[in-house]
């Protein structure tokens, strides 16, 4: 038998793997498919637990509800692909690209990317990472409400990614593009960002608690109704960044930030003990509520002042 009807998985020959196969529903768990070019293939509800799909084109796939516990997908081709619902854990993602993908939460949250959420919890090594994202390319992707919780994300590219109402608690996210990116009431509690490039991005309503911000690049972006309290953001690069104080409030003043409303510059943002006061001080007011840190502000200021 030649190797085109070498058989790869149970009933499924080497023959079968092509562009834009159909294979609904197939049994691949285990299959060797480096390589493979399965573009714009219908692989809605497969199982590939386990299989190796290193460097294979999957571009404009379908794989919703697939089950890919455990893939390896590292240098794998995934643009534009559909991953609703699918199961996630343990994959490996590295360098891999999912630019224009879409992972949208399913209703009870099926699209799993909780990746090394465990190992953080219990404070354990968390071992082979789940889908190691680190250098990834996902932009554009459509993340909504997804749990990245823990993830890898170093480096990776998320530029214009959307990611409303994301779980990204604990993930490190150093050194990541994520210009332009939505992050509108994504919770980032904890999370790492060193160096991380958000020029643009969209943050209102987001959880910054306790977030490591340190050199990253925030110009331009919107962070009312923000919760900065206990960030590192010395130095951080904040030059023209919107923030919130509702009319009627004065420095320092909290407000109520139960939920985060349809209008972000109705609550306000809250940012580390001192800052905010430094924050005005440098800001022009440019609607009713909101403020934006003026042009030419230098980062280092904020370090001379909180010196003396």
């Amino acid at each position: 038998m030649d190797e085109t009807g070498t058989e790869i998985a149970p009933g499924i020959i080497r023959d079968h793997i092509h562009p834009y196969a159909g294979l609904l529903g197939a049994n691949l768990a285990q299959a060797d498919l480096t390589r493979a070019n399965l573009t714009g293939a219908i692989l809605t509800d497969a199982s590939l637990s386990g299989a190796d799909l290193t460097g294979a084109r999957l571009s404009g796939a379908d794989l919703t509800r697939a089950d890919l516990t455990g893939a390896r997908l590292a240098g794998a081709k995934l643009i534009g692909a559909h991953l609703n619902s699918a199961a996630l854990d343990r994959a490996d993602l590295t360098d891999a690209d999912l630019t224009g993908a879409i992972l949208t939460r399913a209703a009870q949250n099926d699209v799993d990317l909780t990746g090394l959420t465990r190992a953080v919890r219990d404070n354990l090594y968390p071992g082979p990472a789940f889908r190691d994202l680190r250098a990834a390319t996902l932009t554009g992707a459509d993340l909504t409400g997804a749990n990245l919780s823990g993830a890898d994300l170093s480096n990776a590219d998320l530029s214009d990614t959307r990611l409303t109402a994301a779980n990204l608690v604990h993930a490190d996210l150093s050194g990541a593009m994520m210009n332009g990116a939505r992050l509108s009431a994504a919770n980032l509690t904890a999370a790492t960002m060193y160096g991380t490039e958000m020029t643009g991005a969209d943050l209102t309503g987001a959880s910054l608690v306790g977030v490591v911000l340190i050199s990253a690049d925030l110009e331009r972006a919107d962070l009312c109704g923000a919760d900065l309290t206990d960030a590192d953001l010395n130095p951080a690069d904040l030059r023209q960044v919107r923030w919130s104080r509702p009319e009627g409030t004065t420095g320092g003043e909290s407000g109520d930030r139960e939920g985060v409303g349809s209008d972000p510059a109705g609550r306000p943002t809250r940012w580390p003990v001192l800052w905010e006061v430094v924050i005005a001080q440098r800001s022009v007011k440019i609607a009713p509520g909101v403020y934006q840190v003026v042009d030419g502000w230098e980062d280092r200021g904020f370090a001379a002042i909180f010196a003396t």
